[in-house]
């Protein structure tokens, strides 16, 4: 059965103008962990900043969101990622940018102690892969054969680089490239997939795959046959995937597929059943209609799945969007999702069990 609770809005965030974006993560002991963006009056602002709230009861009752994240100066902090290592380590992965600076990188905090009343996290780090500009958003994977491989959007920022050409498997330091005014690099915009061999101390970068226009925010995952798909939203009314031979180190040309999407964030991630689940607001131009979808023949189609919330705001924007999920070692689901960051400005936590998606 679905069950939601809201976690936080606008009424009583004390005074914070905005808030969405949000992630989970759960502890093999049931500690539930959700963090998600706000600071300053809207997104992207330099006093952008990370909140954070758990809950200890299964997402019953939340303790009051506090500030987890701020940097110094104007580097602005967003779009954060809880991840569960197969270690139990808890990490938190986000995204640090300052146009004057030119800083456009990913940093990451871990914690060994996520259950306890005042767990300790290590000193942010950045994980560096030589791309001058990258970001990302969604949960990185572990591969049968180890390896763990996180989607990233990045750029060269260089004006003569092609994305097809033969060289371009690996991202390489440039000594010269161009300087963005913007938080994003548009045209210049690749998706490609940081990979691991040691747990998440060295990261290498793979991939120059160019999709349309406002494509980012790709989700990964490993087919029973050991290719890999990427999935990217877009501004075409529907998702993009590109396919990896090769564990992610090349990645084909991209296509669109037939999984309706409103240009906004996803998620998608294989159960433990096997079956592939898909978080997604199914609609071509709105934010609306968020189902949970099965897969039982590795992303090919989806069953018609279970109504979440169909919700639409004030503007293209702002109704229900950006879901993110995690399953627990009871085969639950749980999820957060956000409606109308600076209307409603809810953050909203859902769960269910995979037969009621079925």
């Amino acid at each position: 059965m679905l069950e939601k609770n809201l976690i936080s809005s606008l009424k009583d965030a004390d005074g914070r103008r905005w808030q969405g974006i949000p992630s989970i993560a759960r502890t093999s002991k049931g500690t539930l962990y959700v963090a998600w963006g706000s600071g300053g009056t809207v997104e992207p602002e330099p006093e952008n900043n990370i909140i954070v709230s758990r809950s200890f009861d299964d997402g019953k009752t939340w303790s009051r969101p506090e500030l987890f994240i701020d940097p110094f100066g104007e580097e602005r902090a967003y779009d954060v990622c809880f991840w569960m290592a197969p270690d139990g380590v808890l990490w938190c992965l986000y995204n640090v940018s300052d146009r004057k600076k030119q800083i456009y990188e990913i940093r990451a905090i871990t914690c060994g102690n996520p259950d306890e009343q005042y767990p300790r996290w290590s000193h942010p780090r950045v994980i560096d892969f030589g791309a001058p500009f990258s970001f990302r958003s969604l949960k990185p994977i572990v591969l049968s054969s180890g390896e763990w491989v996180m989607p990233v959007t990045w750029s060269f920022r260089k004006e003569d680089f092609s994305p097809f050409d033969a060289e371009n498997s690996s991202a390489q330091k440039l000594e010269s490239y161009v300087k963005f005014s913007s938080y994003f690099p548009f045209s210049k915009q690749l998706e490609g997939a940081a990979i691991s061999k040691d747990k998440g101390i060295n990261w290498e970068l793979y991939g120059a795959v160019k999709l349309p226009p406002w494509s980012l925010e790709s989700c990964i995952f490993e087919r029973k046959d050991g290719t890999l798909v990427m999935l990217s939203r877009s501004e075409a009314g529907c998702l993009w995937r590109s396919i990896s031979p090769d564990k992610g180190q090349n990645w084909g040309i991209p296509e669109r597929t037939n999984i309706i999407n409103p240009s906004c964030r996803y998620d998608i991630q294989r159960l433990k059943s096997g079956k592939l689940l898909l978080i997604n607001e199914f609609d071509p131009a709105k934010r609306v209609n968020l189902r949970a979808a099965l897969s039982t023949d590795e992303g090919e189609s989806f069953s018609e799945g279970l109504f979440i919330d169909g919700r639409y705001g004030s503007t293209r924007d702002a109704g229900v969007s950006y879901p993110q999920f995690t399953e627990g070692e009871n085969g639950k689901i749980y999820m957060v999702y956000d409606y109308e960051r600076q209307g409603a400005g809810e953050i909203i936590f859902a769960s269910f069990n995979e037969k009621d998606v079925e």
